[in-house]
């Protein structure tokens, strides 16, 4: 089975090389996608460098060479896919070997995801970011499916579905409720084969308001999915609250969506107690 691959890049000109052969390293790829998004420093160059090199790249850009974010350029790049799955892949991350190997053994026809868990890198040091294999809605309220790199997507699938282009972050989230939402199935694979790293001052570390109300908008909008399909059960409206607390307690934004702040008081009191017995 063959899988495409798209990286979208801003100005990624110290991680590009690395992106890129952590993709040449993947049997399964023969077709990679790199889309500029208005890079303006040494990106662009870089990656016309790398297309000579190696048949299987392709470098493309909106026109212009303006910028229009990554899921716009996600989606750019997926229209030329042709294969059966196609791997995302942030310029800043790296895959490590048998990445797609691992998970194309859950691949479906009707599954339009495979997610799994990741590697952050920060400050040289590794930690392991897991999520709850038995339930993929508490994985939601936590956002705690993965992050774009660490998955895995159905082309087919994802060309009916698409990227949100107006969301500045959860935009690999509110795609999976969008998969969900239309039928398509998410399948999670425990094997962790991705390196996410941080960069203190990167667009995805930067939380500014936009995207501190978006981290509270998804989790309420899981909750309404749930309640109008009727199963908005008591331990969903468990991690609701919880996750809810949580991010209103790291943030304030300016919106606010009904949740029960003791709930999440609660939990942060039992863990405190867990952890004592330990």
């Amino acid at each position: 089975m063959k899988v495409s691959a798209v990286v979208p890049v801003y100005n990624s000109v110290n991680t590009l090389e690395r992106a890129i052969n952590s993709l040449l390293i993947q049997p399964e790829i023969n077709q990679i996608f790199i889309v500029d998004d208005g890079s303006n420093d040494g990106s662009y160059p870089l990656e016309l460098e790398l297309e000579s090199k190696n048949p299987i790249i392709k470098v493309l850009s909106h026109p212009d060479r303006i910028n229009k974010g990554a899921s716009a350029s996600r989606n750019l790049g997926l229209f030329h896919c042709s294969n059966e799955w196609v791997q995302f892949l942030d310029a800043d991350d790296e895959l490590l070997s048998n990445k797609i190997f691992n998970q194309l053994v859950y691949a479906d026809s009707n599954v339009g995801c495979i997610v799994s868990p990741y590697f952050y890198i920060k400050e040289g040091k590794s930690y392991l970011h897991d999520f709850f294999l038995n339930d993929v809605w508490v994985s939601l309220l936590l956002t705690r499916l993965g992050r774009t790199s660490s998955m895995i997507f159905n082309t087919r699938i994802l060309k009916i579905v698409k990227w949100r282009e107006n969301l500045a972050n959860v935009q690999e989230y509110y795609l999976l409720l969008d998969l969900i939402s239309n039928g398509f199935l998410i399948s999670t694979c425990d094997n962790c084969s991705t390196n996410i790293y941080f960069y203190k001052f990167s667009i995805s570390s930067t939380l500014n308001e936009e995207k501190r109300i978006n981290m509270i908008l998804f989790r309420s909008d899981v909750k309404k999915y749930l309640q109008k399909s009727n199963n908005y059960t008591l331990k969903y409206f468990y991690y609701f609250n919880v996750s809810a607390g949580k991010v209103y307690k790291n943030f304030k934004p300016s919106i606010s969506v009904s949740y029960v702040h003791l709930i999440y008081i609660l939990h942060r009191l039992i863990n405190k107690y867990l952890l004592k017995l330990e």
